[in-house]
């Protein structure tokens, strides 16, 4: 409900992603603009690299606007979040507690508020979402995705300058006034998830 009225207010627009993994600085940018990227927005936590410092903050702050790339770091929007609701998360089928904690998060006023922003910046342009792990679905960005999938956006997953992938709802997650919950499981599953 809370992102509903920026729908109704904006044009339908789309938000791409990528993870930085191994790639060196040039690389990222040749598939910025391969994408037309107007905006990138650095959802890591902490953005720091000890084995890749070409992605610290500062190195992006200052080459990417030599570029015409705006960089804009999100830490409402970073992962490794420690605390979340414990027992009591509604979010039964995420195993990894890391995970959990995220999907806990997502359900805050401060997630929606950083979500509100991005979206702003998604209707100036095209913007993408940026985290170091390469494959989307080891990533946060796959449960900020889903949230946004589910929000009627259009997410991209940026693979190679040749190949993207659009984001589809994870098949556990629904959404619920606003909130996206990771509990569609079956019967029988759930029975074995209560023994757990």
């Amino acid at each position: 409900m809370f992102l509903i009225c920026l729908f109704q207010r904006f044009e339908l627009r789309k938000i791409y992603t990528i993870g930085h993994g191994t790639k060196g600085l040039d690389e990222l940018i040749e598939l910025l603009k391969a994408y037309h990227i107007r905006t990138l927005v650095d959802i890591r936590s902490y953005p720091v690299s000890k084995r890749h410092p070409h992605f610290n903050r500062e190195v992006l702050e200052a080459k990417l606007p030599q570029i015409d790339i705006a960089y804009k770091w999100f830490k409402g929007l970073g992962g490794y979040r420690k605390n979340g609701l414990g027992a009591n998360s509604p979010h039964i089928v995420l195993k990894s507690q890391g995970f959990r904690n995220y999907a806990d998060h997502m359900m805050t006023k401060p997630f929606k508020e950083n979500v509100n922003a991005l979206l702003q910046l998604a209707y100036s342009g095209n913007t993408c979402l940026m985290c170091a792990e390469t494959l989307p679905f080891r990533c946060h960005r796959w449960m900020l995705s889903d949230y946004l999938v589910a929000n009627q956006m259009v997410v991209i997953h940026i693979i190679s300058i040749k190949k993207s992938e659009p984001h589809k709802l994870s098949k556990y997650a629904r959404i619920s006034q606003g909130n996206l919950f990771y509990d569609r499981v079956q019967p029988e599953q759930l029975e074995l998830l209560r023994r757990a």
